[in-house]
């Protein structure tokens, strides 16, 4: 009772929601469901041992909490590096959290299973003691570039990518090793550039010119970011 207090308050932060965590939770290792099927996909997941279940649920969501919600960088930097693993490089966990905050700040959340994967899997085949450690930044990096192409900036709808995201989040879940997972993130990105799924530049053009300033919170977040 008392993990899932925690689990409750981890999820109730503004811009959250307890069913929006609990469905990214399940998507992370096991892919795309929908809110119907959820509640009898997760007793599912029980099997034998609920405890198990019960502290997977609860780390995901101390994750969907530095998220969703606006954080300190030192909270985002002690969470990632007590959950994930103590990064060498300060400066690529503070562009990490660049990154994160950017996708909050497009409003956009369905990259949270799929960055929770990714991070999880990159650790499991010990990727973070390699040549790689700067993929993590790069990765999410890449995501936040193309949401602010796509979605930002053309308002497209984030949404058109959320089943991808899922089926990817998946892979990355039952991914063996390191060949595999690089394997993986190429043909992620490659398809996220490709025209089918991207904006072109002239598009990208056309809508910048068009963005629009107005007086408020929301947008003078938007204005620091663009300018940064």
């Amino acid at each position: 009772e008392d993990d899932w207090d925690e689990i409750k308050a981890n999820t109730s932060v503004k811009g959250g929601s307890l069913v929006q965590a609990i469905k990214f939770f399940y998507t992370s290792e096991n892919g795309y469901v929908t809110n119907k099927q959820l509640y009898r996909k997760l007793k599912e997941l029980r099997g034998e041992d609920p405890k198990k279940l019960l502290n997977d649920l609860k780390l995901f969501s101390e994750f969907y909490k530095v998220y969703i919600s606006p954080r300190k960088y030192e909270v985002f930097e002690n969470w990632f590096k007590t959950n994930i693993y103590k990064i060498r490089s300060n400066d690529n966990l503070s562009n990490i959290y660049q990154s994160v905050n950017a996708l909050r700040v497009f409003n956009i959340t369905q990259t949270a299973p799929l960055i929770y994967s990714f991070l999880r899997r990159f650790v499991k085949l010990g990727m973070q003691n390699s040549n790689y450690k700067n993929l993590p930044s790069e990765f999410v990096e890449f995501l936040e570039n193309y949401h602010f192409i796509n979605n930002f900036i053309c308002d497209s709808v984030g949404n058109e990518v959320e089943k991808k995201y899922a089926d990817w989040s998946k892979e990355f879940s039952n991914i063996k090793d390191d060949k595999e997972f690089l394997a993986k993130v190429t043909e992620i990105t490659s398809m996220l550039s490709s025209n089918d799924l991207c904006a072109v530049e002239d598009e990208f053009t056309a809508s910048f010119v068009r963005f629009k300033f107005e007086e408020s919170k929301t947008k003078r977040e938007e204005i620091r970011y663009i300018f940064n």
